[in-house]
């Protein structure tokens, strides 16, 4: 069942209620409700929350089959829309390759090694002459963030 053409009536029976019941959770603020398509994980995590329910009585065989499988097409429904929010993110070029990531992360790693090891000598000096670790960490974090804004900008120390 597709949740972006779900009706009231399909919405209702999908969760085991009926139409009139989902229409006054409609007007009780039942977020999930407001437009189409209808969140049906929503309405049920809201029916959860503010809905009391009598235990069913019916735990036939034919019962227990029927709460299974109204259950398993509720997930269904769940992975078909983050599957389909998937897709939109990857045609709308939101999703980056992992390797992409790794391959800039290792780039960016060397370039922070190499910014290190280019720090003048006189802020080296400045750390080692201080008397105060929270001084000297003040230092370092200067230096550190001098370097990460020169990244942000492009600029690199290999001259």
């Amino acid at each position: 069942m597709n949740p972006e053409f779900l009706t009231i009536q399909d919405l209702a029976e999908h969760i085991g209620t009926t139409k009139s019941t989902v229409m006054r959770w409609k007007k009780l603020g039942c977020p999930g409700l407001d437009s189409r398509p209808y969140d049906v994980e929503q309405v049920c995590q809201w029916r959860d929350q503010n809905v009391q329910f009598k235990k069913p009585t019916d735990n036939s065989p034919g019962a227990t089959l029927t709460r299974q499988k109204k259950e398993a097409d509720l997930e269904l429904v769940r992975v078909k829309k983050r599957l389909a929010e998937y897709d939109l993110a990857v045609k709308q070029n939101r999703l980056i390759e992992i390797e992409v990531c790794q391959d800039s992360h290792r780039r960016m790693a060397t370039e922070i090694r190499r910014n290190l090891e280019a720090v003048p000598a006189k802020w080296a000096d400045a750390c080692c002459n201080l008397k105060n670790p929270a001084d000297a960490k003040g230092v370092l974090q200067s230096i550190v963030d001098d370097l990460m804004r020169g990244l942000s900008r492009g600029e690199t120390n290999e001259n």
